[in-house]
């Protein structure tokens, strides 16, 4: 009879903890926030709480060296596997003169790239691509960050690029679609900047904060054991790292005469500029085959401070993922490990961009309260897709960190939906427009 009694007591004891599992990590329906992100069920806390146990081991198998000192081919041009595969380099820098450039190069394959360039000096001038808000290029250089004029140029793995530019840019900025290129816009640029970085690599997922990699999942029902491998798609990796662009900008003052003898600089606004900042490398599916939206921002402080900031949320997995590092003066970088940023309180819908805000933020155990001012008037909207596909508005910024005042950028992107989106159009045949018979441009290209 005690047998029994005591095989009863071991079974009971067992279904309790099946049920418990059950209540805990199984349950099926997760209440939502927009009909998108999953809203926090009372068992957050301790599922967060496992959920960072796991992410920290995870992280403690990853072997370091092979991330950053021995795998070098991640810094060069990577095989794209099939038509959704991707591979981009963003890199922004800015000054507090107002001064700032972004570039962005996302190669397909097939030729197939999307670039981003905007350039932007402290007199209020902007220069954009002549086709812009459209990004889209079909022929890029195979193999190579490389088309359209613009080259980014490894020079030494995770520490140094070149980045140079020769063509032709639009003065002012185009809000609006068009086939159209006035040339009467145009103006002849040509650049030629160094990226050096100043840290190591923040290699995407295991060197973000595992607080916020355990928010993340904790948010998401866990049906199975698979729940962990949420953080990180197969064939997919990328890395954030920060550094300045240090170089010269050649702007043409009027039309160049090759057979004067005068000096060819004089027919050029010459300008030298120094942007801290960060360069962001990606691979994997492409952003429109599997997420909802992200936005992010990028601030450089008076006292030298460069901090990162952003989310993204997927259309299947985890609907909220945040991600944040912190340059300090001094050289070390930190990790954001919580802040009150979310997705659904900024712009949830394109057309209606925040005109300010406040994130508090903590990092290395301390408070942070950041003041953003969004520029609105100064946003500049991009595209892209084979048809139409996506939608970006880039608004440059102006910011405070606990009263330390700085500059920087907001992007947010979205996937084509089916409201105010353009339709249906062929894919553009894009020419090198800085290309001209009637001018020597192997001139213009060894002005040093």
């Amino acid at each position: 009879m005690e047998r029994i009694i005591d095989l009863m007591y071991i079974l009971g004891c067992f279904g309790i903890l099946i049920a418990t599992i059950i209540l805990i990590f199984m349950q099926k329906k997760v209440p939502k926030i927009f009909g998108h992100y999953s809203n926090p069920e009372w068992n957050f806390f301790l599922k967060r709480w496992y959920a960072e146990r796991i992410v920290r081991k995870i992280k403690k198998d990853q072997d370091v060296l092979l991330k950053y000192e021995k795998n070098y081919d991640n810094e060069y041009p990577k095989l794209l596997p099939s038509s959704k595969s991707s591979e981009s380099q963003f890199i922004y820098g800015c000054d507090m003169n107002g001064n700032y450039l972004l570039l962005k190069f996302t190669r397909f394959q097939h030729r197939i790239a999307e670039l981003w360039l905007v350039l932007r000096l402290e007199d209020g001038t902007t220069f954009t691509l002549p086709e812009h808000p459209d990004t889209r290029v079909c022929n890029a250089t195979p193999n190579k960050f490389e088309a359209h004029g613009l080259t980014l140029e490894n020079l030494v793995p995770y520490s140094k690029w070149r980045i140079r530019f020769s063509g032709l840019l639009r003065r002012g900025v185009r809000r609006e679609f068009s086939e159209l290129i006035n040339e009467n816009e145009l103006e002849f640029v040509r650049f030629n900047f160094f990226w050096n970085a100043c840290s190591v690599p923040q290699h995407w997922p295991f060197d973000w904060s595992p607080k916020l990699m355990a928010t993340a999942l904790a948010l998401e029902p866990w049906r199975d054991g698979n729940w962990k491998f949420m953080l990180n798609k197969a064939d997919s990796g990328g890395y954030d790292q920060f550094g300045a662009l240090k170089g010269r900008i050649f702007i043409q003052n009027n039309k160049i005469d090759f057979s004067s003898t005068q000096n060819p600089d004089e027919n050029f606004t010459v300008l030298e500029l120094n942007l801290p900042g960060i360069r962001q490398r990606r691979w994997g599916p492409s952003k429109t085959s599997h997420l909802h939206r992200t936005a992010s921002f990028v601030g450089v402080l008076q006292d030298g401070t460069v901090f990162e900031l952003g989310a993204f949320s997927s259309k299947t997995g985890l609907t909220h993922c945040q991600f944040g590092n912190f340059r300090t003066p001094y050289g070390k970088v930190f990790a954001i490990d919580w802040s009150d940023f979310h997705l659904s309180n900024f712009a949830e819908n394109s057309s209606q961009l925040p005109s300010n805000s406040v994130i508090n933020l903590k990092v290395n155990s301390e408070k942070y309260k950041l003041e953003i001012e969004f520029k609105n008037e100064r946003q500049f909207p991009l595209m892209g897709g084979n048809p139409f596909d996506w939608l970006e508005h880039n608004v440059p910024i102006e910011c405070k960190v606990n009263g330390m005042k700085g500059c920087g950028i907001s992007i947010f992107w979205y996937p084509k939906r089916n409201e105010n989106f353009l339709h249906y159009r062929d894919f553009l045949r894009v020419k090198r427009v800085f290309y001209r018979h009637d001018v020597e441009t192997q001139k213009l290209f060894s002005l040093t």
